[in-house]
């Protein structure tokens, strides 16, 4: 376990525990605060009136309890966040508090911390909430800036779990601070991944690697790579057996989960909707061959040819159809030049003999 700015963590390879206590040195003021707040509350209810004075404080009354409750909670709650293999959750405690949340581990794609100002009459009130962005392309509040006590800890949680989960950190638009951080599109791509000659994946295909699949050995004869902002990378393998067949592989690698799709490449005008379409501006669901595909993942990243080192923006929406085992795949790399691609979920199991490269 190690420790810093009154944030503990417990860490493996598999898990990470973060844990940290709400209290500030202001709960002091907010307990003198309270104590005459609740006072005069009290001492007005003793004294004797008519119905009117009695319901008319009944506002003042919420509000010295929820701050009553709120201080109380600063000095005894503690948040903990805890990620495993499947879920990143938020749990506050002893006592109940809004904000208890989970998230799919890996709809994760970046962690930010936004500046959140109230004004009050002459004063203002400045917090650091943390977020996720998810590859859906929606935001998630995790812990709300009541509960962080500055920016620098809002900022160290973020860095903690992006470490934890490997996430490559670019500037969000609405960010704190996001002029310090890189832009999406300075992401640099890593050219020679490790690759564990003893314990081969389908992620790590490349040219001219062999695998077999379907009663028949194929050939990686061409290569493009999705490395996305998120820090995964998926890849678009053409691929060609003996009979000299070709066959598209989409290799999907999300916080470590494989998931192979034999692709085709469709047509634009098979798909009408995406014509009125631009990057933004996509449908929720899309209707093909009696089957209807409802959005399920947004991503932001580059696309590599071979061994490109900068790559060209690009951004790909995923439709999956209810069962999830088909999916339509569009990649854009402008408003007006995007691909179609429609794909079969298959096995991790039914690709065997992996990665045998030939000179």
């Amino acid at each position: 376990m190690n420790s810093s700015s009154k944030i503990q963590i417990e860490k493996s390879d598999s898990r990470l525990k973060i844990t940290f206590k709400w209290f500030q040195p202001h709960a002091f003021f907010l307990v003198f605060f309270c104590i005459a707040w609740n006072s005069f509350l009290i001492n007005w209810y003793s004294s004797d009136g008519d119905l009117i004075s009695y319901l008319f404080p009944l506002g003042h009354v919420a509000a010295g309890v929820s701050l009553s409750y709120y201080t109380l909670c600063i000095f005894i709650n503690k948040t903990i966040i805890t990620i495993d293999n499947e879920k990143l959750k938020v749990k506050h405690f002893p006592l109940p508090w809004k904000g208890q949340t989970t998230v799919e581990k890996k709809d994760i794609e970046q962690l930010f911390v936004r500046e959140k100002i109230k004004h009050n009459d002459d004063s203002k009130n400045t917090t650091y909430p943390l977020y996720a962005k998810l590859s859906s392309g929606s935001t998630v509040k995790l812990i709300s800036g009541s509960v962080i006590q500055n920016v620098d800890q809002a900022q160290e949680l973020e860095r903690k779990i992006e470490a934890f989960l490997n996430i490559e950190d670019y500037a969000v638009p609405g960010e704190f601070a996001a002029e310090l951080k890189p832009k999406i599109e300075e992401l640099k791509r890593n050219l020679h991944p490790k690759i564990n000659p003893t314990a081969i994946s389908l992620s790590d295909l490349q040219d001219n690697f062999v695998f077999n699949f379907g009663l028949a050995s194929w050939l990686v004869s061409y290569t493009i790579q999705y490395d996305w902002v998120n820090g995964s990378s998926d890849k678009l393998l053409q691929i060609v057996n003996d009979l000299g067949e070709n066959k598209l592989l989409y290799v999907q690698l999300q916080m470590a989960v494989i998931t192979p799709w034999i692709e085709v490449k469709m047509d634009h005008y098979q798909f009408p909707d995406f014509d009125r379409s631009t990057m933004s501006t996509t449908p929720d669901r899309i209707p093909s061959e009696n089957e209807e595909y409802f959005i399920s993942q947004k991503y932001e990243g580059k696309l590599f040819h071979k061994n490109q080192k900068e790559g060209h923006s690009v951004r790909q929406h995923l439709y999956l159809n209810k069962a999830r085992t088909e999916s339509i795949r569009v990649v854009w790399l402008s408003d007006e030049n995007y691909n179609i691609y429609k794909g079969v979920k298959k096995e991790t199991r039914e690709f065997d003999q992996l990665l045998h490269p030939t000179k």
